[in-house]
């Protein structure tokens, strides 16, 4: 069940195996063990896993299926969007207009049928709706190396993947 569970939910969020590694800090091998259920992880990295999905232990055992919920529910805050989108009276076809998103994923995300949008969708259509989407960028670039080095190393790991996706997303134009 476990090897199942880790092999979904990985690519759900479209990660490779050697990404997922990275984050979790051990190597590509033990995620293809772990996926094809040769190995067993230790607690300490179910715990990882658990945390960096944001999901349950039950859930990633196979105890419970309905028990999983999105490490991007604090990211895609759907009621700041619902709102900007009210605000400025835009429908599904100009915010995909305005922000280059294909209308069937604009309207996934506004539904709550997307769970996993991609980074960089999220701030096409943030940026669409005039909702600030560089403050994360301008604080990183106001803090020192040190700073940054400090927080970033605060952060839980799908935190600090998060903060990777978003840097890039950033650089790409974001």
């Amino acid at each position: 069940m476990f090897s199942e569970k880790l092999k979904i939910l990985r690519k759900e969020y479209n990660l490779s195996q050697e990404k997922l590694a990275q984050v979790l800090n051990i190597s590509k091998g033990s995620i293809g063990m772990y996926e094809t259920n040769r190995r067993e992880p230790s607690f300490e990295i179910l715990l990882n896993i658990a945390d960096f999905f944001n999901v349950s232990l039950d859930y990633l055992l196979g105890r419970k299926n309905n028990d999983k919920t999105f490490i991007f529910k604090d990211i895609l805050n759907l009621e700041m969007l619902k709102t900007a989108k009210e605000k400025l009276n835009y429908s599904y076809d100009q915010i995909s207009e305005l922000s280059n998103v294909p209308r069937r994923t604009v309207v996934s995300i506004f539904t709550g049928q997307t769970k996993t949008p991609r980074i960089d969708t999220l701030f096409a259509i943030k940026k669409a709706l005039k909702l600030e989407t560089t403050s994360c960028k301008e604080k990183f670039l106001n803090n020192t190396e040190e700073t940054f080095i400090d927080l970033f190393n605060q952060l839980s790991q799908k935190n600090k993947w998060l903060v990777l996706e978003m840097i890039k997303a950033l650089e790409k134009g974001g």
